[in-house]
């Protein structure tokens, strides 16, 4: 979306656009694949986790008027730092704020909202872009995103909770298999988001 401005305005060929879309997803599906992302989630307060890379995102989205091809592509790859968080902190959400019979509705909404948002962010972001440009745009969406983590850390769950049946102690001892084979078990979310944000 705005790609065909940004090269314009940023003078770019077209491999230097490729590279700067591509950034998003070097550090996006690295932080997935190589099981970064699920780290984080695992080891620290999973809504602070998710508030920190919508804060990372934000960041990287509000500075559209940094000079230079090489700082563009930083910002998109911190872009993807940023949202390969979303997906392992959803989940681990679910997991310890929501009872097992709720699960499967919450999961829903929240896959239903990521396919109905870049679908009405496209239409309207091509509208408000065509009309204002993508910087003030970026700008805006950034901003968003920020004022977001206010109410978010306001009211953010607070306590930890394991599903029932659990003991803390049973879910260390558990084995889990390799990121790369739960990848394989489950190729239905393989490449889910090819297109990503462009």
């Amino acid at each position: 979306m705005g790609a065909t401005d940004i090269q314009r305005d940023l003078h770019l060929t077209n491999y230097q656009l490729g590279l700067l879309l591509s950034a998003f997803f070097l550090t996006y599906a690295s932080f997935q694949l190589l099981s970064i992302a699920g780290w984080l989630v695992d080891r620290f307060n999973v809504c602070w986790v998710l508030g920190a890379g919508l804060l990372l995102w934000s960041g990287a989205t509000v500075f559209p008027e940094w000079p230079g091809l090489r700082n563009h592509f930083r910002l998109r790859l911190l872009l993807g730092i940023g949202e390969s968080v979303a997906y392992p902190a959803y989940s681990r959400i679910l997991v310890n704020h929501f009872p097992e019979y709720h699960r499967g509705f919450a999961n829903a909404l929240i896959d239903a909202a990521t396919k109905a948002g870049p679908a009405v962010g496209t239409l309207l972001g091509g509208l408000l872009m065509s009309r204002y440009g993508w910087r003030p745009f970026f700008i805006v969406l950034g901003v968003a995103g920020m004022i977001w983590l206010l109410p978010w850390y306001r009211w953010m769950p607070r306590a930890k909770a394991l599903p029932p049946g659990r003991s803390r102690r049973s879910a260390q001892r558990r084995r889990h298999p390799s990121p790369a084979l739960r990848l394989v078990y489950r190729p239905g979310q393989f490449c889910s988001n090819y297109f990503g944000t462009s």
